[in-house]
């Protein structure tokens, strides 16, 4: 009798753009995380409404120039003022 053993393989998913990696998360992959708590209507944290997100290498620049780019803009804004 004959036996064949094929050993599971795991494979992540970009959540930006779908990209795809065998057996382990590349190293130049990111996770970002974004926490943060939902609120009631008096202001109590009532659950978790943090994000979590697997980005490839690709997707991390576009995300990284976003973020950069948005605090700049609020920053500027609260100068205005």
């Amino acid at each position: 009798m004959a036996e064949r053993n094929t050993p599971a393989t795991k494979t992540y998913i970009c959540d930006g753009c779908g990209a795809k990696a065998q057996d382990h998360i590349p190293s130049n992959w990111t996770k970002l995380i974004i926490k943060a708590n939902a609120l009631d209507f008096q202001g109590a944290a009532v659950a978790d409404a943090s994000v979590s997100r697997d980005l490839c290498a690709t997707c991390t620049g576009i995300v990284h120039k976003a973020v950069n780019e948005a605090v700049l803009r609020v920053k500027e804004s609260r100068d205005d003022t």
